[in-house]
This record gives C-alpha cells, sequence and structure tokens, in this order.
C-alpha cells in the first residue's frame, strides 16, 4: 500500500487512511458508531476524522435509509480514486 497517495490526495492520518479503506469495502457506507469502534477511537474522534475525510471530498455524511438518527459515511468517487491508487 502506498501511503502517499493517501498523503497526495489530502489525508494526514493514518486513521483517516483506514477509514477510507473501511467504506471502500463492501457493503460500503458504515455508521460512524461502526467506524470508531472498528478504528478504537471515541465518537468525538470519529467526528473530527469524519470531517477531515468530507474537507477532502474522499467521503461523504448522510443518514441511514430508514433511520435518519443514524449517520453513514460512504466513499466518494474521488476516495475511491485514491483508495486504488494506494493499493495499485
Amino acid at each position: 500500500m502506498k501511503l502517499s497517495s493517501f498523503n497526495d490526495a489530502g489525508l494526514t492520518s493514518l486513521r483517516q487512511a483506514r477509514t477510507l479503506l473501511i467504506v471502500a469495502a463492501p457493503p460500503g457506507a458504515r455508521p460512524l458508531h461502526e467506524l470508531a469502534a472498528a478504528l478504537d477511537v471515541s465518537s468525538a474522534a470519529m467526528t473530527c476524522i469524519a470531517d477531515a475525510t468530507d474537507a477532502a471530498g474522499l467521503t461523504v455524511r448522510g443518514p441511514r435509509e430508514g433511520d435518519r438518527r443514524v449517520t453513514m459515511l460512504a466513499i466518494t468517487p474521488k476516495g475511491r480514486k485514491a483508495v486504488e491508487r494506494a493499493l495499485s
């Protein structure tokens, strides 16, 4: 894996890169609380990670279909390209 590809995409931490890899894998979009558990970070830290990946245009947040109380994080086409470059 080429971490420089993630840096080129605007990511500044390994947790941001791991978040992108998780949401790039099937089934895709994940609830923020599940991502926080997978990364072993607090909800507040996960919000900061999502802020950074969103600001870089690599992910987007939205409500879960059928339950708007849950915030989902999904990869964007730009994020998918960054993952493909990193894994090639």
